[in-house]
């Protein structure tokens, strides 16, 4: 169907599948299990509510529109499979995946690997009382542009991890409970955090590596050449971030960010040039502009850039001279 019908699947029993399914708007019981290689498919805007059990060796699982839960409480076993994909390529959507988890014991759900494809993802994580929930994703491949994650912990008991190198994710966000969200990264331990940030609003002191958050009106310009890890506008005035021309600056994950609340402010960042991401897809820029009643313009030039990652509710302004070796997501 096309997601406004709802179906339900009751009782107990498995359902053995080798081709791939869709998964569309309803609920699975506890007492499904899932069995065969095929692939699960999250499709249209709808949600699915997943009891059951899915060995963690078997078959994959995508994320691609609306919301999938995965319910803990009853049936405390995996239900994911061995692979996760959120997103899809060539397209820009929203989804969700929520995991709810037991009361009476750790929540504990694992894969092999995570691919992240264009588009928004959240990943809701909400332990049981008194309990801790953790989802190893595995190692984490984001090959593409476009694609984004925020991950919400219901308190300190839950978490997200990875196999990956420890290091900052400007594709990635973290909030825990009623915290502010901010950039994410992985610990040397695995588990993913919001990363360590300094404030500084005179880029002249920024160093390499700095995740930086500009909390007022700047003083300063960055030296030439300078490369920061990421970029946070918290600012409930007007902040223009200046850049001499014919110096550039680096964000080396690509990711700045606009926090939201600040009002009917806007935040610039002129002059010079801009370049972003080091690793995966190269000069990328990837933009979180939370800030619904304010602006975030980008009037520098943004150079060899391998595409603009646009998420969020509110405005981004491109007026610079940029060149891209690839297209733009939003």
């Amino acid at each position: 169907g096309n997601g406004t019908n709802i179906g339900n699947i009751t009782g107990s029993g498995t359902i053995t599948t080798t081709s791939n399914k869709d998964i569309r708007n309803g609920s699975i019981d506890a007492g499904i299990t899932f069995a065969g290689a095929g692939q699960i498919f999250k499709q249209t805007t709808g949600t699915v509510t997943f009891a059951g059990t899915r060995a963690a060796s078997v078959g994959n699982t995508h994320v691609r529109e609306g919301t999938l839960i995965l319910d803990y409480t009853t049936n405390n076993t995996s239900k994911i499979g061995a692979v996760l994909n959120l997103g899809l390529t060539g397209v820009a959507t929203d989804a969700a995946l929520i995991l709810n988890g037991n009361a009476s014991a750790t929540t504990s759900q694992s894969v092999t690997s995570t691919t992240v494809l264009p588009g928004n993802m959240m990943i809701g994580l909400n332990n049981g009382a008194s309990q801790t929930l953790d989802l190893n994703l595995g190692a984490i491949t984001r090959s593409v542009e476009g694609g984004t994650v925020s991950f919400v912990y219901s308190s300190s008991d839950a978490k997200a991890t990875s196999t990956s190198p420890a290091g900052t994710l400007g594709w990635a966000t973290v909030k825990t409970g009623a915290g502010t969200e901010r950039f994410a990264a992985i610990d040397g331990s695995g588990d993913i955090i919001q990363a360590a940030f300094t404030t500084e609003n005179n880029p002249g002191l920024w160093t390499a590596g700095d995740n930086i958050i500009i909390d007022g009106a700047t003083t300063g310009v960055p030296a030439d050449c300078t490369t920061i890890s990421t970029l946070t506008f918290t600012s409930t005035v007007a902040s223009t971030l200046n850049i001499p021309a014919s110096q550039r600056l680096q964000v080396s994950t690509g990711g700045i960010m606009v926090d939201s609340g600040l009002g009917a402010v806007d935040m610039r960042i002129l002059g010079g040039e801009l370049t972003g991401s080091t690793s995966g897809v190269l000069g990328e820029i990837i933009v979180h502009q939370n800030n619904s009643l304010g602006s975030l313009t980008i009037g520098s030039n943004i150079v060899n850039s391998g595409g603009i990652t646009k998420t969020g509710v509110g405005t981004l302004v491109l007026s610079g001279n940029n060149s891209f070796t690839a297209g733009s997501e939003v």
